[in-house]
């Protein structure tokens, strides 16, 4: 189940997609194994289990080449995933070595789930790190173009005041020579 989990983690967070028919024999296969286990036999299960755990290193296999390609397209972030995964991949190997009883060592799995936890703790502060960052540039921008524009509508608003007092005076003069004339006339 751990890959499958990885797997959709890991799809939702990259830009480049996997294939829409790997994801789907993927978790189809999965569901099978696990019904298989839950529901069927030892021997069954044992058969099954060998299936799924290969299964299980080739998507991650295909996830190192989703990280590589995600990182050729320039999200350096996905380097560090990839770093992540690597060691998942180690304690997925030797995890399977370990109980085919090819190797006689610790489990390291849960190890290396740890490891890649700490590598995407540290991509989430990056990230955050960064756009807060960003948050801090812009709200500066935005800052300084307010004070501008506040400084533009002082502007304007004193040359239209003038203006106003002009045609203020304007209009006071067409009134008294209306008047002026006005009065001549009669």
């Amino acid at each position: 189940t751990g890959t499958v989990v990885l797997f959709a983690f890991i799809n939702t967070n990259i830009k480049v997609k996997a294939n829409t028919l790997i994801k789907k024999v993927y978790y189809i296969a999965s569901v099978l194994i696990w019904i298989s286990v839950i529901f069927g036999n030892a021997f069954i299960a044992g058969k099954t289990i060998l299936f799924f755990e290969l299964s299980g290193v080739s998507i991650i296999l295909y996830m190192f080449y989703l990280l590589y390609k995600n990182y050729k397209e320039g999200c350096k972030e996905d380097l560090y995933i990839l770093f992540g995964l690597v060691f998942i991949f180690i304690g997925a190997i030797n995890d399977i070595l370990v109980y085919l009883e090819l190797w006689k060592g610790i489990l390291l799995f849960p190890l290396s789930i740890v490891v890649f936890v700490l590598f995407q703790a540290a991509i989430f502060a990056y990230k955050y790190n960064k756009a807060f960052m960003k948050i801090e540039e812009l709200t500066k921008d935005l800052t300084s173009i307010n004070i501008e524009l506040e400084n533009k509508v002082k502007e304007r608003t004193l040359e239209i005041e003038a203006k106003n007092i002009k045609l203020v005076k304007a209009s006071s003069a067409k009134n008294n020579f209306m008047a002026n004339m006005s009065h001549e006339m009669r």
